[in-house]
């Protein structure tokens, strides 16, 4: 099962994955942690991994509640870890002092190949900077799913004009990590609705 719910003021997706009464592994708790949980209960799951798909604090924000209600252990790309602890890395900086975010280390670093197994999926890392210098995606070849984090969206890519961003990155992470895989790859974006591999070739990436 893919679940998703959309939290905090950038409408962010944030994924349940895995097998209802069973394991489970949530994917960017960007805010609102009782809507989170609320899905882990009626599913009835019991979540071992919390993955960020990159720092930004609609992302992350719930990291740190939902690991205390699950006991779930935070994983992130190494080059956005410092965004955890770091306000002015993931941008909360700029929502004004009342929502910075900084939240503790994470458990775990990710880095390119890893595989993060939860149920019947398994998911391979791929570090696709751009949007951020530690933004990934996760790919299950077997179930053609990717979980594109704010790489690329059904109607467009992510934005490289923050600190730290990098167009030719995305770019590069775009045309050699997702547009290389299957065009019925099933495409869980960060915001919005979900696409698949070749219809984002054609809406999107042709046309910029």
């Amino acid at each position: 099962m893919i679940i998703s719910e959309t939290v905090g003021v950038n409408f962010t997706n944030c994924y349940l994955i895995g097998k209802k009464n069973s394991n489970a592994i949530v994917i960017d708790p960007g805010d609102e942690i009782d809507k989170i949980m609320e899905m882990v209960n009626e599913h009835n799951v019991k979540v071992g991994k919390i993955v960020n798909t990159h720092g930004h604090f609609d992302h992350i924000s719930a990291n740190q509640e939902l690991k205390e209600k699950t006991d779930a252990e935070i994983y992130i790309h190494e080059k956005d870890s410092e965004a955890l602890t770091d306000p002015s890395k993931n941008l909360s900086t700029h929502l004004g002092q009342q929502n910075i975010v900084k939240l503790n280390k994470a458990d775990n670093i990710v880095n390119e190949g890893d595989i993060i197994e939860v149920e019947d999926y398994k998911f391979e890392i791929f570090h696709t900077p751009g949007h951020s210098p530690g933004s990934i995606c996760l790919y299950d070849a077997n179930k053609k799913i990717l979980i594109s984090g704010d790489t690329i969206f059904s109607m467009g890519v992510g934005r490289t004009d923050f600190p730290n961003c990098s167009q030719k990155e995305l770019i590069n992470s775009i045309e050699n990590k997702i547009l290389t895989l299957p065009e019925d790859v099933k495409v869980y974006p960060g915001h919005g609705q979900t696409t698949r591999v070749g219809e984002f070739k054609v809406k999107v990436w042709e046309r910029l």
